[in-house]
């Protein structure tokens, strides 16, 4: 369209929402063959003076640019034409020296972005503002139009046919299957990010396996030897005692310890798991370590509530004055440790050193007791991680990967400082956190 001072001045490409991830920035800097020529000439002309004598005529150089470049190459129109310049003359230029937001608006291309019945949501002449704005509702319009033939709902067992990795998607781009947990079932959708598709496949998949294996964890709650001081113990954790609902204590410790097996013998690569007999194979391994760890999660919880209870009492000893900031660093520490759920919600990895960590805390409570400057030194040490771990959960991060190693990195030091004879299971120091946090931002 030529009607300069109109906003549709020039080319306009209409583009379906679906596809607004998939349009190459670089195809979109050649326009149209008709405009090479004179995009060339304005980028010729817009270089500082001391490179720009060094092409002119610019028109005779921009005509001949495009004549030697009929068709969009691979490189951008920029990058192309420093090339060619530096070869015809021998004056070197880079594309970083053309300013290409001086460019008139015809000389951009102009992007009309639609819904699929038509309605134009935006035009803008600026891919990245674009992307910005409706890139997340372009996502997931890709993966609807890619994942049509494919999508189910209400799956409570794994499908019969296998579930690729990729799939074909709108003009050849790539879109990944994937299971996703919708609580009571599971789904089958296509996403457009490789890594969104793994995640939530690997969610979808262990709900298949619970449904699956609900009998089994039935069985494995009901047979547990929970006795009555145990669950007592649990329960005064959990902040309840025979709530309505809730049903009686040690069903809940009984619950607790049934679901964190499952999660347990449910751990690992589920994302690879993508045909009925890899998902059979897994199902019989799940079944067959179920009621073995659950009873070993039992064990260690009798291990774990036993010096909770020797602690707690423990923790009410009179620290005066301004010792009372020691009491609550270690009362602050122990509820980060126990928290209501914490025998359900632990990983594996992290709850089998449980134990040496509440000895350490016992041991420092004790020796806090004796030589609180001491203890309250090393206390100010920890005190930077301690409160950014605080501020990542705050946010919502602190089950990313990162800021859970600095978790049980900062419990490390805590029983390297406080209670170095127990020793930790690898080295740690307040080097090594300082850095581990630098680069968590």
């Amino acid at each position: 369209r030529f009607e300069p001072g109109h906003e549709e001045d020039g080319v306009t490409l209409d583009v379906p929402l679906h596809l607004l991830m998939a349009l190459d920035p670089v195809r979109l800097g050649w326009l149209v063959p008709g405009l090479v020529e004179e995009k060339a000439t304005a980028l010729i002309r817009g270089l500082p003076k001391s490179l720009r004598r060094n092409y002119v005529p610019a028109p005779d150089f921009a005509r001949a640019f495009a004549q030697a470049h009929p068709a969009p190459e691979a490189d951008s129109l920029a990058g192309t034409l420093a090339r060619f310049l530096g070869r015809t003359t021998g004056a070197p230029v880079s594309a970083l020296d053309f300013d290409e937001t001086t460019l008139e608006p015809h000389l951009r291309l102009n992007l009309r972005l639609a819904e699929r019945d038509g309605r134009v949501l935006a035009m803008s002449r600026d891919l990245d503002a674009l992307r910005a704005r409706f890139g997340e509702r372009a996502e997931q319009a890709f993966a609807e139009r890619a994942g049509e033939d494919l999508a189910q709902e209400g799956l409570t067992r794994f499908p019969d046919t296998p579930i690729p990795v990729q799939v074909p998607g709108a003009a050849g781009v790539p879109a990944f299957p994937a299971l996703v947990d919708e609580g009571g079932t599971v789904s089958l959708s296509v996403f457009a990010d490789r890594d969104e598709a793994a995640r939530e496949h690997a969610a979808g998949v262990r709900r298949l396996l619970r449904l699956a294996l609900g009998d089994k964890l039935r069985q494995a709650r009901k047979q547990l030897p929970v006795s009555p001081k145990l669950a007592l113990l649990y329960a005064t954790i959990e902040g309840f005692q025979q709530a309505p609902g809730q049903g009686p204590a040690h069903e809940h410790l009984r619950s607790d310890l049934a679901d964190a097996a499952l999660l347990a013998v449910t751990d690992g690569d589920l994302g690879n798991v993508r045909d009925p007999d890899a998902f059979q194979a897994r199902l019989q391994d799940a079944g067959k370590r179920l009621f073995p760890e659950a009873m070993a999660r039992l064990q260690l919880a009798e291990q774990i509530l036993g010096l909770v209870a020797e602690i707690k009492p423990r923790l009410e000893s009179p620290l005066l004055g301004w010792a009372q900031g020691n009491l609550d660093d270690l009362k602050a520490q122990l509820e980060g440790l126990v928290p209501p759920g914490f025998l359900r919600e632990t990983p594996a990895a992290a709850l089998e050193h449980y134990p040496r960590y509440l000895k350490a805390l016992s041991l420092r409570a004790e020796r806090a007791l004796r030589d609180p400057v001491r203890d309250q030194a090393r206390m100010l040490e920890l005190k930077p991680f301690a409160d950014a771990i605080e501020r990542a959960r705050a946010r919502g991060e602190a089950d990313l990967p990162g800021w859970q190693a600095l978790r049980w990195d900062l419990e490390e030091l805590r029983v390297s400082l406080f209670a170095q004879e127990l020793g930790t299971r690898r080295q740690v120091s307040a080097k090594k956190l300082a850095r581990s946090l630098q680069s968590l931002g």
